[in-house]
């Protein structure tokens, strides 16, 4: 499904803007603060109703206004479908050809995206739990199931913590059988999104390292899963761990506790990598997304590449080039077109934003 328009109101800087984009290759470009990060948001909310960027949805809202709107035309040169996502203080609604989904889990999975920019250094090299998101969102796009075990455990997660954090004051017989309940639930749900997790990502370096070759020749590029405990052993884990956790008001394992390691050459890359193998092996995971999706679902995402060619030497942005699939409808951004390869911006649809909220369209 081509994403063929959007229509944004009341988003970030925008006031009222609309703009068209080719099948193919997109190319955003524009002095600083013109909104192109800001483009690139808007159609990561259309594809996943959320912000690749902040998670206070309030901070998209415009100025001075209360609410905003991003709206999308599908289609395949024709109009199929028209999605919106509509955002205010008393919540958020999607809408496919004026139908209103019921719930976001109901829309996630109709249109993919995949996004890359500078930032995601931060998400995939800082904390662990930022890398978990990152993973967990790409892999909710692939699998209603995924999506709903994770929902149904992070819910449960909640409700234990709170149970935990009563106990923690002293002894409540109410409080402790409600616990294992809940135990028992948290065990289910959090064996099933470990389970996908493992399935994912083994398909996922089954693609990974081919493509990060065709960047970085010399490299072996691979994701570890390293797990809280054991998948066998959760259940008793949790129950060994009780006292800890009543303590500290929280739960110590489980796979919101797990982590995802890059590792080149088997060398952690959080400890031992440079800046720039860091940043070619985020781009590298995020075009073996688009291909996953793509095995899995058949049908490419849209790739979204946010200020990535100016870091970039001639060399690597023609590795680069080589690797970016000419079926995929890719939007890049840019400050200026001189820091792009001169047959790829002849190929792409020029979008130039310009200060005032207006743009030119010259092809």
């Amino acid at each position: 499904m081509t994403l063929l328009s959007i229509g944004l109101t009341n988003f970030r800087c925008f006031a009222v803007k609309n703009l068209e984009f080719g099948n193919n290759l997109n190319i955003i470009h524009g002095s600083n603060a013109v909104g192109k990060t800001s483009l690139l948001e808007a159609v990561h909310v259309l594809g996943l109703t959320k912000s690749n960027r902040t998670n206070n949805d309030q901070e998209m809202v415009k100025q001075g206004t209360d609410y905003f709107s991003v709206k999308g035309n599908f289609g395949n040169g024709e109009i199929k479908d028209t999605v919106a996502v509509y955002y205010s203080e008393k919540g958020k609604q999607i809408k496919k050809n004026n139908e209103v989904f019921k719930s976001l889990g109901e829309y996630i999975g109709y249109f993919n995206v995949v996004s890359f920019a500078p930032s995601d250094l931060i998400s995939f090299f800082g904390m662990p739990g930022k890398r978990r998101r990152e993973f967990d969102m790409a892999f909710c796009q692939l699998s209603k199931q995924f999506l709903y075990w994770s929902t149904v455990y992070n819910r449960l997660l909640k409700e234990r913590n709170v149970l935990l954090k009563t106990l923690a004051f002293g002894t409540d017989d109410k409080a402790k059988k409600l616990l294992e309940v809940i135990d028992q639930r948290l065990v289910e749900a959090g064996k099933n999104v470990i389970q996908d997790r493992l399935r994912f990502l083994k398909q996922l370096n089954s693609i990974l390292n081919g493509i990060h070759k065709q960047i970085a020749e010399q490299e072996d590029l691979t994701i570890k899963y390293q797990g809280s405990c054991s998948l066998d052993n959760f259940e008793r884990s949790l129950k060994t761990n009780l006292d800890y956790d009543i303590k500290k008001g929280l739960s110590s394992i489980g796979p919101h506790r797990d982590n995802f390691v890059l590792t080149i050459n088997e060398q952690d890359l959080c400890i031992y990598g440079s800046q720039g193998q860091k940043r070619n092996a985020v781009l590298s995971l995020k075009l073996a997304f688009v291909e996953l999706i793509y095995r899995i679902k058949g049908e490419y995402p849209i790739l979204l590449l946010d200020d990535v060619f100016s870091e970039l030497d001639q060399t690597r942005q023609n590795q680069l080039i080589k690797t970016l699939n000419q079926n995929v409808q890719t939007i890049i951004t840019t400050a200026t077109l001189s820091d792009i390869d001169k047959e790829l911006v002849a190929k792409a649809k020029l979008i130039e934003l310009i200060k005032g909220g207006g743009n030119r369209d010259p092809k």
